[in-house]
């Protein structure tokens, strides 16, 4: 079934109308299309990030209901707060779903990354229901944040960052009535919703057609989506900011690290993130970012 109004509106939600190639939309369609199986071996965890306005509630509003019980929206905080054991209850709402999304994170909230771990690593999870009994499932969830704020990641290590997809909207959808269209600005529709809702045979075509694609070839997300996950990464690294801006680094018979403050490194590390407003690590964290620094990992 043809769905014109939604193809459009995608393009339009990606930036990529009138472009001869859209990789965006392509991936997006394989990123749905995987959502919408039972399988869990890509081990990836999606972060749709853009300001107000652009499209992505849209589209995943209807991504959603068109996947009817398979999809399911997370309970607050479940992707965000402090690290440590999920409560069993919000890990067993997760059981038999293949989509499941979390609606924004507020500026600075953490990721809990110890958790996105677990429930994208495709190992038998246990959780229970209120008053329920323990049980034990296997995942077939495909875990992502809808948000206008990053979350803060703390670790650099490769398990939490080979899971990170940071796929970003730049649309927007405000424009004023004379104002010039194209180029990611739009005016906005008040009856998008119900448009796109009937199409959506079309769309449920154009995600199982995702899924066919997948299967052939998997993920393989393009060039904006690793370059927006690079420097997310590069962004939340505060370990090498602040040597970077802080530590003068000798090269004499090994490698030393100093700082103009001098009294250690780890004390002159919390004055700059009191001062660059951002979250200290803990002693223990900071000397693990500094040690894979030193081994370029």
């Amino acid at each position: 079934a043809p769905a014109p109004e939604f193809i459009t509106t995608l393009a339009r939600i990606t930036c990529e109308e009138g472009e001869a190639s859209k990789p965006l939309c392509a991936f997006l369609q394989r990123w749905f299309g995987y959502c919408a199986t039972g399988e869990v071996r890509e081990q990836k965890f999606a972060v749709l990030y853009g300001d107000g306005n652009n499209g992505k509630s849209t589209l995943l509003d209807l991504i959603t209901g068109i996947l009817g019980r398979y999809s399911g929206v997370a309970a607050p905080g479940l992707l965000t707060g402090k690290n440590g054991p999920q409560h069993p209850n919000a890990i067993a709402d997760l059981a038999g779903r293949r989509m499941v999304t979390t609606h924004e994170s507020g500026e600075g909230e953490v990721l809990r990354e110890d958790f996105v771990k677990q429930a994208t690593g495709g190992d038998t999870l246990k959780a229970r229901y209120l008053y329920g009994e323990f049980f034990e499932f296997k995942p077939t969830h495909k875990l992502q944040l809808l948000t206008n704020h990053k979350p803060v990641i703390k670790g650099q290590d490769s398990g939490i960052w080979r899971r990170i997809m940071l796929i970003p909207f730049k649309a927007k959808f405000d424009a004023a009535e004379g104002e010039e269209i194209g180029n990611g600005k739009y005016p906005r529709d008040m009856r998008i919703a119900e448009k796109l809702a009937a199409e959506r045979e079309g769309v449920l075509a154009w995600i199982v057609a995702g899924a066919v694609e997948w299967y052939k070839n998997g993920l393989r997300p393009p060039d904006i989506v690793l370059a927006a996950s690079e420097d997310y990464k590069e962004e939340q690294d505060r370990v090498g900011q602040f040597i970077d801006e802080e530590c003068e680094l000798g090269v004499e018979k090994e490698e030393k690290l100093s700082t103009p403050m001098g009294g250690g490194l780890y004390p002159a590390y919390t004055q700059w993130c009191k001062a660059s407003g951002v979250c200290a690590l803990s002693k223990v964290r900071f000397l693990g970012g500094l040690e894979r620094r030193a081994l370029g990992l």
